[in-house]
């Protein structure tokens, strides 16, 4: 069974992979980039839901603090850097949705081994799937799976997951 320590080594890959990196700091070092040296701010922002993860988009440095990395935060995080032509706090209707490569972080977990993991720490992931918004934690298995079979498709359709769903970079 692998660990998180495999799971955080296999992840540090697939950024590198991709043309990023994960780096795993310290807390001081953490508060210090993203709260007190604000010198490169540009493209540097934190995960609002941990407060131990972030990242610098235009360098594709996802950030997490030693000791509480979160597989599925992390995961996400990189689909911010990966996944999109802009940086996470634009809003711009050109942006895409985090909605958009939620097959691409699933295919990014089923990767690593790590699907149960990534599904725990997103539990609250927002599910736009119009009417009903619902989280992930709320749906049934077989709603799942669908919404898994959608998103992995859409995730090929925009070209951030290959056909044998390998997970790939836009930018």
């Amino acid at each position: 069974m692998a660990t998180k320590r495999d799971h955080l080594r296999a992840l540090g890959r697939v950024c590198r992979q991709l043309g990023g990196k994960l780096a795993i700091i310290s807390q001081r070092a953490f508060d210090d980039l993203f709260y007190r040296d604000q010198k490169d701010w540009e493209g540097l922002t934190t995960a609002p839901f941990t407060d131990a993860h972030g990242l610098h988009w235009r360098k594709k440095v996802i950030y997490a603090v030693r000791g509480r990395e979160e597989v599925g935060s992390i995961i996400h995080e990189m689909g911010h850097v990966f996944c999109s032509q802009h940086h996470a706090e634009c809003y711009c209707n050109k942006c895409p949705h985090e909605w958009d490569w939620f097959g691409w972080e699933i295919a990014v977990a089923r990767r690593i081994g790590a699907s149960r993991t990534w599904s725990r720490h997103n539990k609250n992931y927002q599910i736009d799937d119009a009417p009903i918004f619902s989280q992930w934690e709320s749906l049934s298995s077989k709603r799942r799976r669908e919404v898994v079979t959608d998103r992995l498709a859409y995730a090929k359709k925009i070209g951030v997951l290959t056909p044998t769903d390998v997970p790939r970079s836009i930018r």
